[in-house]
């Protein structure tokens, strides 16, 4: 459900809630493992014990959260799923020792906010307990879980949102940002030239260089592969099924009536007693009769301030969005005819329906085509675990040979070409495959596991052909040596005339006789900024990175442009930053970015605070 969530989730508030209850789900269930019997566990937080199947769930649940999680080396992301599971449990325990408390209606809006428990942009009852039926939960588990996360998050804003910078600190920031440096500065660039090496040298380099002429290890692979979609493309169904299966998803297929309403509220209160409200209701609603301005009254009498400022309008609503009393009466009035006073727990409402858009349902038509789809996937989803149970069983029982597997299973075997551990093509380009291709169990020549790439694709791989790692000749890379050491020879000297410059200036010659000397041009920019656009980077970096000249002197220094040879720069005087020339603007946003470093990392020193704090043990390795 986490891919889905991940798949349907837009917007800033999709993501909070993702961020939310990601957590949330990876400890589910961790409660029914406590008793673990003789199992150690791997990290304890007070009286909770964690095992390693706790951090399998938790490792899991993170992979399947983002692609780029997904992509991370394991033992690292393992990591970060204890590290997780221990700093939820430490926070979790820290709002309830502070007495942080969320209302029902809070926990009630964000789940019906969230995307995948949604149908035509609308919470789904029955959507939402098919999606927590497949994580094993109950409606109330995930609301306690879904209540516990936003009681965290109070914690984290109170802390991230509370920060403040003083004037002094943005002053003394502003001072290094908009600084400026007045600078003069020449290029010695690198004169390649085509020298002949001495076998000595070439065969020096080649020594001292070797790994760099490595052709990595690389295997090439048989394998057996079983897809969901290759089996549901051979089910043939007849249009009798399909027309069947269509009226079984009818209801899903069905959107509902939705009614454009606005209405003009007179609230009951302390002040304003029932009658005295509906008295002022059915004034209105006979001001309405006789030909007023719905949207005028709505602004100038409705106690609902915020449809009050849009003439009453609440926008298109469904049967379930609103309070019974209210319900009934919107839909029933009919089209841009205006009801007489209805009360309910708020007052006494005015309503008026402004548009109708029928519920209406897909044609079978327009969904055969993805009804066919679903319905094979459907009929064959059985058959796939079926038969990946045979080739997972079937792979071991042969493990010398993938001729049974394939049989057992009815699929041919493929093969890949050559690749190594970092890069392949076809299958070989997941990360899983080309793990399980170069693990010694593979190489020794026994089949691999069962390798599952997504929920409907699985493999078995086992050596087809392996080529150690090997050293290619030295005559095979002679020229690039070479050009190596001619490159090597060139920035050397460079890096000798650019100090033979700066000392000279350094014992009182200026820039522009000395560049005279040999033959080079001084270029004179004045003075520049950090972000001063026609310098290249690693010349600003090098500049501002030289020692402020002391007062009636200048700083000379040399700055290494890689293939682009050395600089000279000659930094006259320096001028710190006015934060009154920066536009309003960018101060905010520096403002902003300074906060939010600075509020992050309180929030983490926070955090580790509290695991100090807190009797915390984790295993080692895990660390």
């Amino acid at each position: 459900m986490l891919q889905a969530i991940r798949k349907h989730v837009h917007g800033l508030l999709g993501w909070l809630v993702f961020g939310l209850i990601i957590v949330s789900f990876a400890l589910w269930g961790i409660s029914s493992y406590f008793s673990g019997g003789d199992e150690v566990p791997v990290a304890t937080v007070g009286d909770k014990k964690f095992y390693q199947r706790d951090v399998n769930r938790a490792y899991l649940r993170l992979k399947q959260s983002s692609p780029k999680l997904a992509a991370m080396d394991e033992n690292i992301l393992r990591k970060e799923a204890i590290r997780q599971l221990v700093a939820d449990t430490v926070l979790g325990v820290t709002v309830d020792d502070m007495g942080l408390e969320v209302s029902d209606d809070e926990v009630k809006k964000i789940i019906q906010g969230i995307p995948v428990f949604q149908v035509d942009g609308k919470f789904d009852k029955n959507t939402y307990t098919v999606a927590l039926n497949g994580q094993g939960m109950s409606s109330r588990q995930f609301i306690e879980q879904t209540r516990l996360a936003l009681k965290k998050d109070q914690l984290r804003r109170s802390v991230l949102d509370s920060g403040f910078m003083t004037d002094a600190e943005l002053q003394n920031y502003y001072k290094l940002f908009d600084q400026s440096r007045d600078v003069e500065y020449l290029t010695v660039p690198l004169e390649l030239k085509n020298l002949e090496q001495s076998d000595e040298a070439i065969q020096a380099y080649y020594d001292q260089h070797k790994n760099r002429f490595q052709v990595p290890e690389q295997v090439s692979l048989h394998y057996v592969e079983l897809k969901l979609d290759d089996l549901a493309a051979k089910e043939s169904v007849s249009d009798d099924d399909l027309k069947a299966y269509y009226d079984e998803q009818k209801e899903s297929l069905t959107t509902q009536e939705r009614r454009k309403v606005r209405h003009i509220l007179v609230a009951v209160n302390d002040d304003v007693s029932d009658q005295e409200a509906l008295t002022k209701a059915q004034d209105i609603y006979q001001k309405l009769k006789a030909g007023e301005e719905f949207a005028d009254l709505a602004k100038q009498l409705s106690d609902d301030p915020l449809s009050g400022k849009k003439g009453g309008d609440l926008g298109f609503i469904r049967q379930g969005d609103m309070v019974k009393a209210f319900e009934d009466v919107a839909f029933t009035v009919a089209e841009n005819d205006i009801s007489e006073p209805v009360k309910s727990d708020y007052g006494y409402h005015v309503i008026q329906v402004t548009e109708i858009e029928p519920g209406q349902t897909k044609t079978f038509a327009e969904v055969k085509d993805q009804l066919l789809k679903d319905y094979r996937r459907q009929k064959v989803e059985n058959t796939f675990f079926e038969l990946q149970e045979t080739l997972d069983q079937t792979r071991y029982e042969h493990t010398e040979s993938l001729e049974m597997a394939a049989q057992a299973i009815d699929q041919t075997i493929l093969e890949t070409a050559l690749f190594n551990q970092n890069t392949g093509q076809g299958i070989a380009s997941e990360k899983a495959v080309r793990e399980a291709a170069f693990s010694q169990d593979v190489l020794d020549g026994n089949n691999s596991d069962l390798i599952e790439l997504g929920d409907e694709r699985v493999v078995v791989v086992r050596i087809k052909e392996h080529k150690p790692a090997t050293t290619k000749p030295l005559e095979s890379v002679k020229q690039s040596i070479i050009q190596a050491l001619n490159q090597k020879d060139a920035h050397e000297a460079a890096v000798s005339k650019a100090d033979a410059i700066v000392k000279a200036v350094k014992d009182g010659k200026s820039l522009e006789s000395v560049a005279a000397e040999y033959q080079l041009n001084v270029e004179t920019p004045g003075f520049i900024k950090r972000d001063t656009a026609n310098i290249d980077w690693p010349l600003k970096q090098g500049i501002f990175s030289a020692p402020k000249p002391a007062e009636n002197q200048t700083t000379t220094t040399t700055v290494d442009l890689g293939p682009g040879g050395q600089a000279v720069v000659v930094i006259k005087s320096v001028k710190p930053g006015d934060q009154s020339n920066i536009e309003e603007s960018t101060q905010n946003q520096v403002t902003g970015r300074m906060l939010k470093n600075q509020n992050s990392l309180e929030y983490t020193t926070m955090l580790n605070q509290l695991k100090t704090n807190s009797d915390v043990t984790v295993q080692k390795e895990l660390q």
